[in-house]
């Protein structure tokens, strides 16, 4: 998805409770049967803009922005664009239907069509048909759907990245696509009225997977089967490798329990979270053997070898708290007054930790509940990063399931921490 669109969706979030929580999409899919209705009519004076693919080329007439037809006078009401013919595009306006000069495939396109001039594009190529003559046209603008008689027929078969529909120049329906985490349901989202517009035919939209925050520097997870590997997916190509420091230590990304005496140690000697503002976010199950020692449950830390070691931190579970420690350049503890965030032993959670530089705020995030501190000083200095263990005593590993873990070197805002938590809700089902 453009960032634009991602920034749109955040800016209106807050707006939007009562369509439940929603995450950005890349596209959504129809297949056939879906389409949206936008709540617009067929006019004169229409300018659509939209980023489209194809998934068919025998769609044979169905378009993705279309008013439709009235039935049984010979009057035509088109806002059409983008139907396959003869395997080359075609555009429409009014009356008038035009295949251009642009070969039909199933990649992705921005097309564009105004109502008023009759003037298209397909990318870059442009050309003109006749302009619409209708005023008062009761025809519904639909998405995926011509409206051929009813509003049932010629569906496409296409992705829908984003649609920009204007009226006499004002932009009035600006739509990305989203997912409603609660229903697990994809729709367009219109930053514009806040609204949420779901499937109006049968069966569901297919979507892409939920994006998260962009760009984290180290991005774990284990393998779809759950195997001894991680792999690094973020953009800071960090090289994990498995730690020494312990006698035999495995990697078992979905079950490091304790019962199996498993430990999760991996670390890289680079500093991953930078010097200033970052986020370390988790999905994780702590073991039930964490609960009752203060010193245990080391999720990741950045020092090497002592514990209040200057510019040095750690994001712990132990004594079922979930806590973010660090010390400033005189090893002074920057966390005195950050409360701890209580989490349920053996149950799959997301938690968040971070610096906002720019903010001096120290903050910690358990599901839905944050806890923060204001005014502190602190720059990560030490260049070694730890996974699962703690680096100064070998007694103290993370015991537990971890499912992923993300590092970001900015400190994420309240959306996007929303945004990825409800992502992570999606994909590991907590």
């Amino acid at each position: 998805m453009d960032r634009r669109m991602v920034n749109d969706f955040l800016n209106y979030f807050s707006q939007s409770a009562d369509t439940g929580t929603l995450v950005p999409l890349d596209y959504i899919e129809g297949t056939g049967s879906q389409y949206i209705d936008t709540g617009l009519k067929v006019y004169h004076n229409l300018d659509i803009e939209a980023s489209i693919q194809f998934t068919s080329m025998t769609i044979a007439g169905g378009s993705p922005i279309n008013g439709g037809y009235t039935s049984g006078n010979g009057l035509t009401y088109r806002a059409d664009f983008a139907g396959i013919v003869d395997n080359m595009f075609w555009v429409g306006c009014s009356t008038e239907k035009v295949t251009t000069n642009v070969p039909a495939d199933l990649e992705r396109h921005t097309f564009h069509i105004n109502t008023t001039t009759g003037e298209w594009s397909i990318d870059s190529v442009s050309g003109a048909v006749a302009p619409s003559t209708f005023v008062n046209s009761s025809i519904p603008l639909l998405i995926f759907d011509r409206g051929k008689g009813t509003l049932n027929s010629d569906k496409c078969r296409e992705k829908v990245y984003w649609v920009k529909i204007k009226v006499d120049g004002v932009l009035v329906r600006n739509f990305v696509p989203m997912l409603s985490v609660d229903d697990n349901i994809a729709g367009l989202y219109d930053t514009i009225s806040g609204k949420f517009y779901k499937n109006k035919g049968t069966g569901q939209f297919l979507y892409s997977t939920p994006l998260y925050a962009e760009n984290p520097v180290l991005w774990i997870e284990a393998d779809s089967a759950g195997q001894s590997e991680w792999t690094n997916k973020g953009i800071g190509g960090y090289n994990l490798t498995k730690d020494s420091y312990y006698n035999n230590p495995i990697i078992d990304g979905i079950a490091v329990t304790a019962s199996q005496g498993n430990l999760l140690a991996l670390k890289t000697k680079q500093n991953v979270v930078g010097t200033g503002s970052f986020t370390i976010e988790a999905v994780a199950a702590p073991s039930s053997a964490l609960a009752s020692t203060a010193y245990g449950g080391w999720l990741c830390e950045q020092r090497t070898n002592t514990l209040a070691q200057p510019g040095a931190f750690q994001c712990v579970f132990g004594s079922s708290k979930f806590s973010i420690q660090g010390w400033d350049a005189n090893g002074v503890s920057i966390s005195s007054g950050l409360v701890s965030l209580s989490y349920i032993p053996n149950t799959v959670q997301y938690s968040a930790a971070g610096y906002d530089a720019d903010t001096k705020r120290l903050w910690l995030k358990l599901n839905s509940t944050e806890s923060d501190l204001s005014n502190v000083v602190f720059s990560c200095t030490i260049s070694e990063f730890h996974i699962g263990y703690a680096r100064w005593n070998s007694g103290i590993p993370f015991l537990g399931s971890l499912y992923s873990l993300r590092v970001y070197q900015r400190s994420l805002s309240s959306q996007e921490l929303e945004i990825n938590r409800a992502r992570d809700r999606l994909r590991f089902g907590f």
